[in-house]
């Protein structure tokens, strides 16, 4: 039908070949004169029958600066935003004020170790053995390992609704968040010592 033409004129086909994806990934591959259109960073595409795989990464000129004078990165696999079927890692740092600064996003056909295999030394993310040996096969070693704040905060949250005193759970959060503001080590490990006191 002349929608069905149109749509797929528009958009591209619904279901996406690896070869579709791969000659997207070339046409992208040129780094664009205009600092905020996207382009393929990088890719790697297998296409096997047996094992079909394909990773991609894209971002633009400004965002990839954001990576310039970062020594740690922020890495999330999403499943609440997928692209036909996959997930998307959504990719970057934060500064000294929290506030998230992106690198790009990547899509890959799964979540395995090697999909993660950048010289940062800190990594932030949730618990995702995969993400964590990704980066150490890369990067050799993680110096710091932490949480994402988020998902902390999830966890926190569901252990905090077992306590009945509403004003001693709210305590707890609140000496929670005021510690996740420390910047400094052994004001930190201090805290936390007090904290377990109390």
């Amino acid at each position: 039908s002349f929608l069905a033409t149109l749509r797929k004129k528009l958009y591209g086909p619904a279901q996406i070949s690896l070869n579709y994806i791969k000659n997207w990934c070339i046409g992208k591959s040129i780094v664009p004169n205009d600092p905020d259109e996207c382009f393929v960073a990088n890719y790697y595409i297998k296409d096997d029958d047996d094992d079909p795989l394909f990773r991609l990464f894209v971002t633009t000129r400004n965002l990839i600066k954001n990576c310039l004078n970062s020594n740690h990165i922020c890495a999330d696999a999403t499943y609440k935003l997928i692209w036909q079927g996959y997930p998307v890692l959504i990719v970057g740092t934060t500064d000294k004020q929290c506030a998230f600064h992106p690198f790009g996003i990547a899509l890959c056909i799964n979540e395995k170790t090697s999909d993660f295999d950048y010289c940062p030394i800190i990594l932030v993310a949730d618990a995702s053995g995969a993400i964590t040996n990704g980066f150490i096969n890369v990067f050799n070693v993680v110096e710091k390992r932490i949480m994402c704040w988020f998902h902390v905060t999830k966890n926190i949250d569901t252990q905090l609704n077992a306590i009945k005193d509403k004003k001693m759970k709210a305590e707890l959060r609140r000496d929670i968040e005021f510690m996740q503001l420390i910047k400094n080590e052994t004001i930190f490990d201090a805290a936390i010592k007090l904290f377990q006191q109390k």
